[in-house]
């Protein structure tokens, strides 16, 4: 992989993907199957050893310029879970075509949700590829 020739928009993909799957550590992207690139991008381990450095890099200097990424306040809320009080739950929740969210913002609705939460997808028209 020459990463010389990889532009902004495959890093802005390959940073959200991380960021969607809760990925916190080398290792574990190490260990991912990346699924939705597509076989146009092949990544050895020594590459993904390399985009890990770039991604951890790209969060150090948002954090020092106090920004985020949508996919940040997710992977805070899967983080800080325990500190969810009950009565900012919502009671009932649907979710319609939940085929195009993430599982890691799925996951965020199930921890806001108090009694029941209920999901519908239609896989056929899916524009988000759920594989993790």
């Amino acid at each position: 992989m020459e990463c010389q020739s990889l532009d902004t928009e495959f890093w802005n993909e390959e940073f959200k993907w991380i960021k969607e799957r809760n990925i916190c550590t080398q290792k574990d992207y190490v260990d991912s199957d990346r699924i939705g690139r597509g076989s146009k991008i092949r990544m050895s381990e020594k590459d993904k050893k390399m985009a890990f450095e770039l991604f951890e890099l790209y969060n150090r200097k948002m954090q020092e310029n106090n920004y985020m990424d949508f996919e940040d306040v997710i992977c805070y809320i899967l983080n800080n879970k325990n500190r969810i009080k009950e009565d900012v739950k919502i009671e009932y929740v649907l979710v319609d075509e939940a085929q195009d969210l993430s599982f890691a913002k799925l996951s965020v609705i199930k921890l806001l949700t108090k009694e029941s939460l209920t999901i519908a997808a239609d896989t056929a028209q899916k524009i988000y590829d759920p594989s993790f």
